[in-house]
């Protein structure tokens, strides 16, 4: 841990600075980490309702899709396809 000069390595107060803004960050990067596993399962379930059949109305699709970011950022689009019964 870098210090400024003449002071001394010891110092209580530093290392519960340290420990306590070791415990922070380690919050905040847990916190995010569950954000995107969050984004990650909605976004299968929506894949999944997709595949199954159970979700078919378009609005409801793209309403939902935009909710997970995935329609309207540049690059990026979104196609409902139907595979009719034969």
């Amino acid at each position: 841990m870098l210090r400024p000069a003449g002071e001394r390595e010891d110092d209580d107060l530093h290392l519960r600075a340290v420990g306590q803004a070791a415990v922070v960050l380690g919050l905040e990067m847990l916190r995010r980490r569950a954000v995107t596993d969050a984004q990650w399962q909605l976004s299968g379930d929506l894949v999944a309702e997709l595949a199954s059949g159970t979700l078919t109305d378009p609005g409801a699709v793209t309403a939902r899709a935009d909710r997970l970011g995935s329609c309207g950022a540049a690059g990026t689009g979104s196609a409902i396809v139907s595979a009719g019964a034969r």
